[in-house]
């Protein structure tokens, strides 16, 4: 094949890849030669079918057929039986620019390839999958033959792409969507805007401090949540931590970090709320009276006292004691309603950790029924819910009775033979112990010797003397007695520090 262009004459061919495949392109006139033939024609790859529409072919006759294009008044013969169809044209239609073969990723199959500067040096790179693209490398969707003497391996190398390639500085991101979380659950909780503001602040304020380097997505997301729980508990907003669990999506683990955070970064700890308040948001989905949220409240207080709630959830002691004042308000007809029941009936939410928990709240209020002052015998625990008006308004005494300070721990031995010798073996191991988990307190049984007994020379009446002069007692015994404006002063702060510990 002669290397000369036909049209210019030049020495100029050079084989290039097109989309139609290998052909010869004169670099000084632009024309474009078939490498077989020599001719200046452009390679339409078509299906014999499509270009001849509405043609019949019996299968006997091998004759040709005449195609005219459009473009020139040439003619050139094409074969029926062939799927290849020379078209020509004249020079000044043939395109000049090169064009390139459809690309595609190999590990992601995106052609989205792009150029990007990185180390002073142009790489191509996949923006679908972020990887290099060595040029030896591209893969071409197109069936092609090599170039011969090519020696190219086509070879795949990929590599992470650097996570500072671009020149724009490193933004760290998180905080705007944290942001968007704060509205949509101060949105869904119905809080002001007023409240909302003060989150947001709050969250802003904490933000730039060196512990959120490094911190994931997820937990500024529920660090966020956890500044619209402080923000609604110190303005008073009815709020548990179970509710904004089930509306913010986190993991447990998430929520308990971000509240040590906030404990640690801001000088606001999150308020403490009194359990005996929270009656009123929790059992908000059955509708309950008034009355029944307050006899509710009053008996949370008990159980508090009791120290039942200590580490406990919460809604499951709530429930737990609604489900028992509920039915002490008709015992005949709903003392057979079970817990379960009773949750499903008032739309409540029910696990296996209230009923458990409404077990040891029973066995407390049968505790502190054994120390009302007007019985002697343990009662029962399914005794219980007749006693609960009067655990309420003696709950205080029967505290005091059950949390005194002379009950000490007895030997083993000994406790299991007092419970013999009174009868109530099963009461006493079936009943909580009253007081702080750490102090494991016992009964005992009180004897003469607990009773207060006057000196044989001293009367009840003479403790009550109206006509008591200062003459009979000296003065060192009366300065005993007198403190010292700075002596009261000590004292006082002794007393207040007492009542803050307590």
């Amino acid at each position: 094949m002669d290397n000369c262009c036909r049209e210019c004459g030049d020495d100029t061919l050079q084989t290039q890849f097109l989309a139609t495949g290998l052909v010869l392109v004169c670099s000084s006139c632009g024309a474009v030669l078939d490498r077989d033939t020599d001719e200046i024609e452009i390679e339409i790859l078509q299906d014999e079918d499509d270009y001849f529409e509405g043609d019949e072919d019996d299968g006997t006759s091998n004759d040709s057929h005449a195609v005219e294009t459009d473009i020139g008044d040439r003619q050139v013969p094409s074969d029926k039986g062939s799927s290849k169809v020379i078209q020509t044209a004249p020079l000044r239609e043939v395109q000049t620019e090169t064009v390139l073969p459809v690309l595609s990723c190999k590990s992601c199959n995106g052609n989205t390839l792009v150029y990007e500067t990185i180390n002073d040096t142009e790489q191509l790179v996949c923006e679908d999958c972020g990887y290099f693209i060595e040029e030896t490398e591209l893969v071409s969707t197109q069936e092609y033959t090599p170039i011969a003497g090519s020696s190219t391996a086509y070879q795949w190398a990929r590599a992470p792409k650097p996570k500072f390639a671009n020149d724009a500085p490193y933004i760290a991101k998180g905080k705007a969507e944290s942001v968007e979380v704060i509205k949509d659950i101060s949105a869904r909780l119905s809080l002001r805007q007023e409240l909302t503001d003060q989150a947001v602040k709050m969250f802003e304020d904490i933000y730039p401090d060196k512990k959120f380097k490094g911190m994931s997505n997820d937990l500024k997301a529920t660090l966020g949540v956890c500044c619209v729980y402080s923000v609604a508990k110190e303005n008073g907003v009815k709020l548990t931590l179970k509710t904004i669990m089930r509306l913010h999506a986190a993991k447990t683990k998430l929520f308990t970090k971000a509240l040590r955070l906030i404990k640690a970064i801001s000088d606001k700890p999150v308020p403490y709320q009194k359990i005996s308040t929270l009656p009123e948001h929790i059992l908000a989905s059955g509708r309950f009276p008034s009355a029944f949220l307050d006899k509710t409240s009053k008996l949370m207080h008990v159980c508090e006292k009791g120290f039942v709630t200590q580490g406990r959830d919460i809604e499951n002691v709530i429930i737990g004691v609604a489900h028992l004042v509920w039915i002490s308000e008709d015992i005949g007809k709903r003392k057979s309603v079970t817990l379960k029941q009773f949750c499903s009936d008032h739309n409540l939410p029910y696990t296996i950790d209230c009923r458990r928990l409404q077990t040891i709240i029973r066995q407390l209020l049968a505790t502190l029924t054994s120390h009302l002052p007007y019985l002697t015998e343990p009662i029962r625990v399914s005794k219980v819910i007749y006693y609960l008006n009067d655990i309420i308004k003696y709950g205080q005494t029967a505290i005091s009775r059950a949390s005194r300070k002379d009950q000490v721990s007895l030997p083993q031995d000994e406790c299991r033979l007092t419970a013999v010798s009174i009868g109530c073996q099963a009461q006493l191991e079936a009943l909580p112990v009253l007081g702080p988990p750490s102090m494991k307190l016992k009964r005992r049984i009180a004897t003469d010797t607990d009773q207060f007994k006057l000196p044989a020379d001293l009367k009840v009446s003479d403790l009550d003397r109206e006509d008591v002069h200062d003459s009979e007692f000296s003065d060192h015994e009366i300065s005993s007695y007198l403190l010292t404006s700075e002596e009261v002063e000590v004292k006082q702060d002794m007393l207040k520090a007492e009542k803050k510990d307590k």
